[in-house]
Order: C-alpha cells, then structure tokens, then sequence
C-alpha cells in the first residue's frame, strides 16, 4: 500500500481499484492470523480479544460469508487497513 501511494496520482487511481477488488488478503480472518504472531503484545492481544469475540458471536457452521474487506489507503499499519466494526470471523 505504501508504494501504491508513492505513485503518481493516475497510477494511484487505477492500481487502487485493482487491489481493491483483489482484497482477499485483508480479511479480517487474514489480518488476524498474523496479528497473533506479532511481535507487539498489544496487538496480539487485541486479536485474542477479536478472535474470542467471533467465537462467542458466531454459531460453528460450515459455510462462512467472506466478502471483501474495503480498504483503508490511509492505514500506516496492516492491522489499520481495515474497518475492525464489522462483523468478523475467527481465523480457519
């Protein structure tokens, strides 16, 4: 994201669109995974708190919804690349 924003202005607008519609990757399941690896104990422990929430909120079904994820441009971190308000899912 970082070096999609050094890009000039066209090159932003077209690139943007295409990740964006590619977003898999910043799924809230996808973003905690590593999140609970990290090495900042804060937020590790905000993805333990995420993880128990989906946990405690969600029946164990087979089938999941996973939709993708808007994306925040303006996010300096990976875990701020995405809106942590919605609904959410515990990592597979």
């Amino acid at each position: 994201m970082q070096l999609i924003k050094a890009q000039p202005d066209d090159l932003q607008k077209v690139t943007k669109e295409v990740v964006q519609i590619n977003a898999y990757f910043a799924h809230s399941e996808n973003v905690l995974a590593p999140m609970v690896m990290d090495g900042d104990g804060e937020g590790r422990g905000r993805a333990v708190d995420v993880i128990l929430a989906a946990r405690g909120r969600q029946p164990h079904h087979p089938l999941r919804r996973f939709s993708v994820p808007q994306l925040n441009w303006e996010a300096d971190a990976y875990p701020e690349m995405i809106n942590w308000e919605g609904p959410m899912t515990e990592p597979p």
